[in-house]
């Protein structure tokens, strides 16, 4: 299984459709924090988050649930959808401009 990290799916997983990756899940760890760098380097950082797994044309549905366990094992929880309801999604949360900053 090839999988990603991306936080825009359709792109992606077109590319892979395109080079013939039929092992390929979209995957995107729905965890992060707000600094960068290596000083905000974090080993538990996935620790109990969602991975939204997006499947291709290609890929079959179990694989989804293998994406998620070579990442997390037992501490999370795996989010399949489309890549088209992923972007949507992603999108909608980061232009969120009545979201942020807290009130």
């Amino acid at each position: 299984m090839i999988t990603d990290v991306t936080s825009v799916k359709g792109p992606v997983r077109a590319l892979a459709e395109k080079r013939g990756l039929p092992r390929f899940v979209g995957g995107h760890p729905m965890a992060g924090k707000e600094t960068s760098g290596f000083a905000a380097a974090d080993p538990r950082l996935f620790e109990g988050c969602v991975w939204c797994s997006a499947s291709s044309r290609t890929a079959p549905a179990w694989r989804l649930a293998d994406a998620g366990g070579i990442v997390h094992g037992d501490r999370g929880a795996v989010v399949p959808s489309t890549a088209a309801e992923h972007d949507r999604a992603v999108a909608e949360v980061s232009t969120c401009h009545t979201c942020w900053p807290p009130r």
